[in-house]
């Protein structure tokens, strides 16, 4: 990990692996949507596919991708955006997703950075 660090910067790093955010996944369809919020996204992602399995939200809809992703300084920030978004009709959420993910490609760890 310290090569990696080295290599991509500390800050990339960080911003990848430990700091609060919000972020919204879907299923592979893209038909069905999960609003949440974390300071560690990479081990967010690892319960919520481990979750598929189960009978909660994430199994019954088959939700594994991340699609989007907003980081913040304060986690009360992102708390007050989760629930913002949480709010917003499935058109809007749709148009937020597209105006940094376009093609709704899943996003990959550790840095979850757009394309």
């Amino acid at each position: 990990m310290t090569r990696l660090r080295h290599v991509l910067g500390a800050e990339e790093h960080y911003i990848g692996m430990k700091r609060n955010c919000i972020y919204i996944m879907s299923n592979k369809n893209r038909t069905t949507f999960y609003v949440g919020v974390t300071n560690n996204l990479v081990r967010r992602r690892l319960e919520h596919r481990a979750e598929t399995a189960g009978d909660g939200f994430c199994g019954r809809y088959n939700i594994c991708d991340v699609v989007y992703v907003e980081y913040f300084d304060k986690i009360v920030d992102a708390i007050r955006r989760e629930k913002q978004i949480k709010e917003y009709a499935r058109a809007r959420k749709l148009a937020l997703i597209e105006t940094r993910n376009p093609q709704m490609v899943s996003l990959q760890p550790p840095f979850f950075i757009f394309p």
